[in-house]
């Protein structure tokens, strides 16, 4: 065998495939693309906005509520000193726990599944159990809930093939229809909204003409009422809007008198515009009339919208003609002063003097003069009978003063006053603010905006007032149920949740049937960064209040 060293390097030629080699990798990354491009159609597909929120609630409703980025105001409605203001309730906690708590859920999945425009539904005011909550869910949000019958917490309820979802915890059900979600604690309410044929349902193009009008509000609604409901024998129907400040609420509504209340309320408010209304006297309830017709026919308006005995054109005849008694005495002297006045109608509480025989509240009101001087309006009052005592409840006319009085038992806080004011008459149910009030320049400015009725409200002096007067009936033992101890604990809570609301002021009118009002909540904001004072500690930790 040779030993010479053989190189073997195969063949010579060039190489060649035997046969084509598959790309595999490139035929599964293909497949990957497709079948992603699919999966997102579908995605896309299944989430589309093809139903509007307006083809799950009945036209025929009692009320329709629009909220707004309910979710983004969240935090700042819920540090509102509102909630601080309110007496404390069951209602009122949960309401708040509700803004200012964790809900339960992420951030980021609750606002995929809440929308920006949510609606609240119901069939009757006066009744909660059939609420309805529509809102428009996210593409993301619409996906989720796909797969929310996998959790344990969401039970399938097949309703007849509606595929409705129950949560046991919160005893709710729920249901998808495109990206709409529709929540209710009835579930005959719920089926009742899914079967609706379009004929009964409101329509998107409805609610975009019902809330056109409140803008960017955060929550507006319509009313619709029945004779059932509250103000249902007043109102037809009625519109809202509310904006959510922090150092204010504000509230806008207006609502259409029932054709067949014109019986009782036509007297009163026939003929009636809106008005220039004088600035009244100062003090913790201040209000401001003017329906353009004197005092005495608003009386009588008011005998046949309320059903009171005493408000009535009769017992305005009798106050007029009769002094027997102090009652009576008082009654004349009002009646016979009041009857030439108007249209013009200022009244205020400004106090109450606990230093009387029993706590006395201090009233002032004053009223338009038409060309009428002090002796022609004074010299309506009948003349006293001869021999009648000083002291006598009968009204008296000082010609010296300008003044007219009524003398009854007790101190200067019980001595109803009268006085010619500038152009108008005051009167007052004390002499000490009477002659208080005369010693001042009248007032003369009226407030910024017309109406027909004016009325603002001071809670803190009003809770200081009130607490000042219960505290000497529970010095006597004449208030159940508190010891002085437990007294000042409740009367601290009251005082100190007052102090966050400011005020109340409210402008109402009346025009062609409809009436409309504007209520402004002005609170007092926290400084910056504090959190709300007074607020139990349930609410910001989402425990159920003890």
């Amino acid at each position: 065998m040779s030993e010479t060293v053989r190189n073997y390097t195969g063949a010579t030629g060039p190489l060649r495939r035997r046969g084509p080699v598959r790309p595999r990798r490139a035929v599964v990354r293909a497949l990957l693309l497709l079948l992603t491009a699919v999966l997102t159609a579908y995605a896309f597909w299944s989430t589309r906005d093809h139903v509007p929120e307006g083809r799950f609630i009945p036209k025929e409703q009692g009320y329709i509520v629009c909220l707004r980025d309910i979710l983004a105001r969240r935090a700042e409605i819920g540090a509102s000193n509102l909630w601080t203001a309110l007496p404390e309730s069951p209602v009122v906690n949960e309401v708040a726990r509700a803004f200012r708590s964790d809900l339960g859920l992420p951030e980021w999945l609750l606002n995929n599944l809440i929308g920006q425009t949510s609606y609240l539904t119901g069939n009757r005011i006066a009744y909660a159990g059939d609420v309805l909550f529509i809102t428009k869910m996210t593409r993301l949000g619409t996906l989720l809930s796909r797969f929310d019958q996998w959790t344990p917490w969401v039970q399938r309820d097949e309703a007849g093939g509606l595929g409705l979802r129950k949560l046991p915890q919160r005893s709710l059900y729920y249901a998808v229809r495109g990206r709409v979600l529709i929540v209710s604690s009835s579930r005959d309410s719920l089926i009742r909204s899914l079967t609706l044929l379009e004929a009964d349902a409101a329509g998107e193009a409805t609610l975009q003409t019902m809330f056109a009008e409140a803008g960017t509000q955060d929550v507006s609604g319509s009313l619709y009422f029945d004779l059932e409901d509250p103000a249902g024998n007043v109102l037809d129907s009625a519109q809202f809007a509310v904006q959510i400040d922090p150092e204010i609420i504000r509230v806008h509504c207006r609502g259409a008198l029932r054709p067949g209340s014109s019986e009782h309320f036509g007297p009163l408010l026939s003929g009636a515009s809106p008005q220039p209304l004088m600035v009244p006297p100062p003090g913790m309830v201040e209000i401001s009339a003017n329906l353009g017709k004197p005092v005495r026919d608003v009386f009588a308006g008011l005998g046949k919208a309320v059903p009171w005995p005493w408000l009535s054109e009769a017992q305005w005849q009798k106050w007029e003609q009769s002094s027997d008694g102090p009652v009576s005495g008082l009654g004349q002297m009002l009646t016979v002063l009041l009857g030439p006045t108007g249209p013009g109608l200022r009244l205020s509480w400004t106090g109450v003097d606990i230093h009387e025989m029993f706590p006395m509240p201090e009233l002032v009101a004053t009223a338009d003069l038409r060309n009428t001087t002090a002796e022609a309006l004074f010299g309506r009052l009948p003349t006293a009978p001869s021999g009648l005592p000083e002291w006598a409840a009968f009204p008296h006319y000082d010609a010296q003063t300008q003044r007219v009085y009524l003398p009854m038992i007790g101190g200067p806080t019980l001595e109803p006053t009268a006085a010619v004011y500038g152009k108008t008459l005051l009167l007052s149910s004390s002499r000490r603010v009477a002659e208080s009030l005369l010693a001042q320049p009248p007032e003369t400015h009226l407030l910024p905006q017309l109406g027909n009725l004016f009325v603002r409200i001071r809670p803190p002096e009003i809770v200081k007032s009130l607490v000042e007067v219960a505290r000497l009936l529970v010095d006597m033992g004449m208030l159940p149920g508190y010891t002085p101890e437990s007294f000042e604990a409740a009367a601290s809570d009251w005082q100190q949740r007052a102090q966050h609301l400011d005020n109340i002021t409210m402008v109402a009118a009346v025009q062609e049937g409809i009436v409309s009002a504007q209520l402004d909540l002005s609170l007092v904001a926290s400084p910056p960064g504090a959190p709300p004072a007074s607020v139990p500690k349930s609410l910001v930790s989402g425990t159920p209040s003890q």
